[in-house]
């Protein structure tokens, strides 16, 4: 079960890299404006962010069951960091076309949308809710392995060794 997650994850990451790479191919197109750049790449945003979402939960929840069987943290962390540095790099590329974009046209309007950039904070979000979870989980499977322990333990008053 353990290798079936490295794989998937690993081919998970790939794809949603390769795709990521296919999305920013959009800047170096000159022939539209800039506002219909930001309005494709938007739009392709969308369904791009909703599929991430998608796949690294279900990465997610088999993590954590892998987290409450066997007590292991690191596929939650994996992850976790995945989801995270994606979209960390995703609003860290957009930052850059929009600081282009800026140096470019200095007195036009900004023609992004602050919104496009709420990458950095959920990324941030998700690694401090990821800790949360894994205190949480781990805390919870160590009481119940204790209480496993603890029953079959006799006390000695009873004659029972």
């Amino acid at each position: 079960m353990e290798r079936k997650f490295f794989n998937y994850y690993a081919i998970a990451v790939g794809l949603f890299l390769v795709w990521m790479l296919m999305r920013n191919q959009i800047w170096s197109n000159e022939s539209l404006m800039p506002g219909d750049l930001v309005m494709i790449y938007a739009r392709e945003s969308g369904f791009y962010f909703l599929l991430l979402r998608i796949v690294f939960i279900i990465f997610t929840l088999w993590a954590s069951f892998l987290l409450w069987t066997k007590g292991k943290s690191k596929f939650i962390w994996l992850a976790a960091t995945a989801y995270s540095c994606i979209l960390l790099l995703d609003t860290f590329i957009l930052g850059a076309k929009y600081l282009e974009f800026k140096l470019v046209n200095e007195s036009w309007e900004a023609a992004y949308p602050m919104s496009m950039f709420v990458g950095l904070g959920e990324a941030i979000f998700n690694i401090l809710f990821t800790g949360f979870v894994v205190w949480l989980i781990k805390d919870s499977r160590k009481k119940r392995l204790e209480r496993q322990q603890n029953l079959y333990k006799y006390d000695s008053a009873f004659g029972i060794q």
